[in-house]
């Protein structure tokens, strides 16, 4: 039992000795496993030698905490001789403040000049070339907001670092915001210019189109029977056959009906054709509800007369529509057509804005995304890497000191 605990004891004082021997940051594994060792040593010995080496225990303890205290005593007085080393130098007319010159003369020197990674070199040496953003640094750091820094507001060179890594990403950012909206407002403008190309369209193909487009209200607007009075000549002859077949194919008149609302609602058509689509369709709502109205109230005489106007008026639009005018000039219908003609090139003007933003926008986040994730596995690299050297130190360690 004696040697069991002179072997124990020795154990303890040879960690207790690796303990202040070793002043790094694996101080605290080695504190937990001289507790680990004492209470392992503790189990197995008697009651007596077990108060004895718990009194050991406590001492190492002790001796452990003492350990900690000097090692932070150490860096704080590591800290505070590099704070007034950078004060010293940076106070270059020794007036006991730094400037803002003088601070930006210091941290050029410190992490422009003197610094072996030129990738950060010249990321601090463009956050360094903008005095705002100095002075932007001086503010944050200058409490009592004289202008300069005193010694008790002056940080250590990592706190500089980090201040000129983020004001560098938020300009950074910045400047991508500024580019996405230079790029948006380009392709919104040739997108536009697209547009109007496509919309102001009003050769000889489109003119006709638009010109057929008011066939639906010239056919649906006059009764047969109207028609069947008329003189007998050629034009008459022609708009009556005309006439009775369309009336008499079934659903014609709904199924032209669609047909002009869906080439009115078509960005893809030319604005002269969709505003004779538009007109066409109102000037068939209104023969279909008041010109019945006409026919069955009004003698025939001054019912025919109505219908005769308002034939004109389709056949003055189909004159418009072949010259490439809009009909907007005639009252109520024409300008109804315009209005909401208006409305529907004001709306696809703003949806192709809104996607031209919307697709550089998710350009520009996919850039952002990319670079956080290279900087996080760039991160993570490093850091996967101080984490194999500092187990490779760890194990060399311990295998000197076993």
């Amino acid at each position: 039992m004696q040697v069991v605990l002179l072997f124990s004891l020795n154990l303890v004082l040879g960690l207790q000795q690796l303990s202040v021997v070793s002043r790094n940051r694996g101080h605290i594994q080695i504190r937990r496993k001289v507790e680990d060792s004492t209470i392992l040593i503790v189990s197995r010995a008697s009651s007596s030698d077990a108060e004895e080496l718990r009194k050991q225990a406590a001492q190492l303890r002790e001796e452990a905490d003492m350990l900690e205290k000097s090692m932070a005593e150490e860096r704080a007085a590591v800290m505070e001789k590099e704070l007034s080393d950078f004060f010293s130098e940076a106070d270059t007319n020794k007036d006991g403040v730094v400037s803002l010159e003088e601070l930006r003369i210091a941290l050029r020197k410190k992490l422009v000049e003197e610094n072996e990674n030129p990738r950060s070199a010249d990321r601090y040496q463009q956050v360094l070339a903008s005095e705002e953003r100095v002075r932007q640094i001086l503010q944050d750091l200058d409490t009592n907001a004289d202008g300069v820094l005193q010694r008790d507001e002056i940080i250590s060179i990592s706190g500089f670092k980090d201040r000129l890594e983020k004001i560098f990403r938020e300009g950074k950012r910045a400047s991508l915001a500024i580019t996405n909206r230079d790029a948006v407002q380009a392709a919104t403008k040739e997108r536009l210019i697209m547009l109007d190309a496509v919309a102001n369209s009003t050769n000889i193909t489109y003119r006709l189109g638009a010109a057929l487009c008011y066939v639906l209200p010239f056919l649906d607007a006059i009764p047969i029977e109207i028609l069947t009075q008329l003189p007998p000549n050629p034009i008459s002859v022609a708009a009556v056959s005309a006439a009775i077949g369309f009336k008499t194919f079934p659903a014609s008149g709904l199924i032209l009906f669609f047909a002009l609302s869906a080439v009115a609602s078509n960005a893809g058509v030319p604005r002269l054709t969709r505003f004779a689509a538009r007109h066409a369709v109102i000037l068939d709502l209104c023969a279909a509800l008041l010109l019945p109205l006409v026919y069955q109230f009004v003698i025939p005489p001054y019912s025919l007369a109505t219908a005769i106007v308002f034939e004109a008026v389709v056949i003055v639009c189909v004159a418009a529509a072949f010259l490439g005018k809009d009909a907007d000039f005639i009252p109520g219908t024409g300008t109804l057509s315009k209005r909401f003609t208006d409305e529907f090139d004001d709306a696809l003007r703003n949806i192709v804005s809104a996607s031209s933003a919307a697709e550089f926008g998710l350009f520009i986040a996919d850039s952002l995304n990319s670079t956080s994730a290279t900087s996080s596995n760039k991160t993570s690299s490093f850091t996967k890497t101080g984490t194999d050297n500092e187990k490779r130190n760890t194990d060399g360690g311990d295998s000197s000191s076993s």
